[in-house]
């Protein structure tokens, strides 16, 4: 992804997109962190109005999970900085009522939501980009292994998803080109 126009649009599948619990996961490998970029996200942008979730390396300070409704964004789970020319496993779970970030395998942050949810009733699942109708926030990097889990993945889960992905016999950041 080039950070300035690459990415991959899956269609809208409301299935993708439910109003209850999820995780949403993937490695990424930035290459700058300039600005705002998005890895991964499935949002309705419709004025200040953000329904639907994101993954964000914010301005190159942190990585953020967001939730939003109508009205905007309702939580911003955010935590650990970015590192360049670095695999790091993302997850963003939400269990219903709270949003939880996960990088490399370990919680950086939770917050509880101030509204309710609301997923993303009609633009695409986007790698690499905000997923409005006109996308921005492009992804300057490498990206692998995205996954959707309709629900909120344990720690246990996560931490040993990661494990294995980095200590396992055939250890998995060593397999990926870039």
């Amino acid at each position: 992804f080039n950070g300035t126009n690459a990415r991959v649009d899956v269609a809208y599948n409301a299935s993708l997109n439910p109003a209850g619990a999820f995780s949403i996961e993937i490695w990424a490998f930035p290459v700058t962190l300039n600005g705002l970029q998005t890895p991964v996200s499935s949002v309705t942008v419709a004025g200040s109005g953000r329904r639907g979730y994101a993954l964000h390396q914010n301005a190159g300070s942190q990585w953020e999970f967001r939730l939003g409704d109508s009205m905007g964004t309702i939580a911003t789970a955010a935590g650990e900085s970015p590192q360049t020319n670095v695999w790091t496993y993302l997850v963003g779970v939400y269990d219903g009522t709270n949003a939880w970030l996960y990088v490399n395998g370990v919680q950086t942050a939770f917050v509880p939501l101030s509204a309710a949810f609301q997923p993303n009733t009609n633009a695409p699942l986007r790698l690499g980009a905000l997923s409005s109708s006109t996308a921005s926030n492009y992804f300057n990097g490498y990206l692998d292994e995205v996954a959707f889990h309709s629900r909120a993945l344990t720690a246990a889960e996560i931490a040993q998803r990661f494990d294995i992905a980095t200590t396992a016999a055939t250890n998995y950041t060593n397999l990926i080109k870039t």
